[in-house]
């Protein structure tokens, strides 16, 4: 499980002769996560799948999001 600050930054322009108006929110944000990792050698690992829910709170709504993740590592 992960704690931390979650940043959002908005800049919006009408057109090319059009003023720009940016917005920036700050949130506190936890993330919470698991996975299988399967070691092949010791160089060698392979991530089988790794799942992890991010929650945030930017102008008071409320946000999750899922993120799923494959993949692989060598280690020297």
């Amino acid at each position: 499980m992960l704690f931390g600050e979650g940043h959002l930054n908005q800049d919006t322009s009408s057109g090319p002769a059009k003023p720009t108006s940016s917005a920036g929110f700050n949130s506190f944000a936890w993330e919470l996560g698991a996975g299988v990792k399967l070691n092949i050698e010791r160089r060698f690992t392979v991530l089988r799948f790794e799942v992890d829910l991010l929650h945030t709170s930017f102008n008071h709504n409320g946000s999750s999001d899922v993120r799923l993740a494959i993949g692989g590592a060598i280690h020297f």
